[in-house]
């Protein structure tokens, strides 16, 4: 087939395995049934995706042929397949009926979608002229049927077609046309150019106003909910701040406690140290004043020999210790026998 000036595309993706996804996607980007493609190829490429659960059914287009477009309307009814719509733009007259082929129907905030009465060009006498409009009647209300998702009446729904109307997404929400709004975040851009509707001379400027205010209004809710959350990211930190501060007081307290209790222990470990070696300095003496006596040394007297210690004098307790603990370890029990005599 000669894809050139193709007005739908299909694709199917497969994975890094080779596996080919359950979704594919389907666009349709021009004229319905144009360019000799007709609902034929449509169908062949749709039979052709093979099985898969999902379609995602991609509408831009202004109409086109009604006899094609209820075909390839038909084909995707029958299809197995859960079918999203998703209007990127313009689902207008034929365009509008494919877009109702699916079970979930999404619109572009900035997007337009048209229903109107089927027309033709006729040529013949009276009675052709009048058989080709019973023809269009007969389509008109087949093409009103497809709406049937919608919750207008047929009365409302066959007024809105002998008008020719335009809905904005908020419209056709509110009609029941389409399920949801995609595009909460436009660019304004976007809705200045409005180039898929360079063709439709008979599409109302009010209504293009209405959708550039929308997505005004959109982007305005929209930056307005990134203030609010950055608000709330800054309470966050500030609120984190304060918390980890009051830890930080809390850590320095409790390591100056810490330290006290440091310093406290290493004082009560240097007098325990200094007490056990007095005891065990006080214990080695007697244990050496009792060898001494069991080897058959006499006792020291407890008053010393005056003759033989003329210059010794009288010493405290704590004196005697001092100077115990100061001369050299192996002189140690000598001088205890010589001079404990002297502890006052």
């Amino acid at each position: 087939m000669d894809t050139q000036n193709k007005w739908f595309a299909m694709s199917r993706k497969t994975d890094a395995e080779g596996k080919q996804s359950t979704e594919a996607e389907i666009s349709i980007d021009d004229n319905i049934g144009g360019w000799g493609i007709t609902a034929k190829d449509f169908i062949d490429e749709l039979t052709a995706l093979g099985d898969v659960e999902t379609i995602n059914l991609r509408v831009q287009s202004g109409g086109g042929s009604i006899v094609e477009g209820n075909s390839i309307y038909n084909a995707l009814k029958r299809h197995s397949a859960r079918i999203v719509t998703h209007i990127d733009s313009m689902a207008a007259s034929m365009g509008s009926v494919i877009a109702m082929a699916g079970d979930e129907v999404h619109m572009a905030a900035n997007g337009l979608f048209m229903i109107h009465n089927p027309w033709t060009g006729s040529i013949g006498d009276a009675e052709q002229l009048r058989a080709d409009a019973d023809l269009l009647d007969k389509m008109g209300n087949n093409i009103r049927n497809s709406y049937d998702r919608s919750n207008l009446s047929a009365e409302e729904l066959q007024t809105a077609m002998d008008a020719t109307t335009y809905y904005t997404a908020e419209e056709a929400l509110e009609a029941g046309f389409i399920d949801e709004i995609d595009g909460a975040n436009l660019a304004a851009a976007s809705i200045g150019d409005m180039e898929t509707l360079k063709d439709f001379a008979s599409v109302p400027q009010a209504k293009i106003d209405d959708i550039k205010i929308e997505c005004q209004a959109r982007q305005i809710e929209s930056l307005n909910a990134k203030l609010a959350d950055r608000d709330g990211q800054v309470e966050a930190l500030d609120a984190k701040a304060i918390e980890l501060s009051g830890e930080l007081e809390t850590a320095k307290a409790e390591l100056e406690e810490a330290n006290t209790d440091a310093e406290k222990l290493k004082s009560e470990h240097v007098d325990a140290l200094t007490k056990a070696t007095e005891q065990t300095s006080q214990a080695i003496a007697d244990k050496a004043a009792e060898l001494m006596a069991e080897a058959g040394h006499p006792a020291i007297p407890d008053e010393p020999n005056n003759d033989l210690t003329p210059h010794a004098a009288k010493m405290t307790e704590e004196e005697f210790w001092n100077k115990y603990n100061s001369i050299p370890v192996d002189e140690q029990n000598t001088w205890y026998t010589e001079n404990s005599h002297l502890i006052k």
